[in-house]
């Protein structure tokens, strides 16, 4: 069980790019893991079970990413939770407003202590180094 839940962990960061705040939504997952020492101490705990129904309901419900056109204006919304920034890339196409690239990032020791105001600063600058190609 423990190799599914690591592979599983794999194939969600390389979809990062596809997904709206992914390290929010896996991060019972990854915590579920960084707590098993030996093989022995993995336990599927309800967490991470209510994690993995909402990763198939997100999973089954994906926007389709498009590519900017040249001099299109780009709008980025930027969240902050207690243990996660993201930050999504949309662009504006007739009235509908349609993701062009998503990042995420899980908060880590002394960032998790950050104000709100701070974490989403910090999503800023992580958005900005991420996006930069975009600006």
């Amino acid at each position: 069980m423990i190799k599914e839940v690591q592979s599983l962990n794999g194939k969600m960061a390389s979809l990062n790019r596809f997904l709206s705040k992914s390290e929010e939504k896996s991060l019972p997952l990854f915590k579920n893991l960084k707590r098993c020492v030996k093989k022995s101490d993995f336990r599927w705990t309800p967490e991470a079970e209510q994690a993995f129904k909402q990763l198939k309901q997100h999973l089954l419900e994906l926007p389709l990413l498009v590519a900017p056109k040249p001099k299109e204006e780009l709008i980025v919304y930027m969240s902050a939770s207690y243990e996660a920034v993201s930050a999504v890339l949309m662009t504006k196409r007739g009235t509908v407003q349609t993701p062009v690239y998503f990042i995420s990032r899980a908060l880590q020791g002394p960032e998790l202590n950050y104000t709100p105001m701070e974490k989403l600063v910090l999503s800023l600058v992580f958005a900005a180094k991420r996006l930069r190609r975009y600006f």
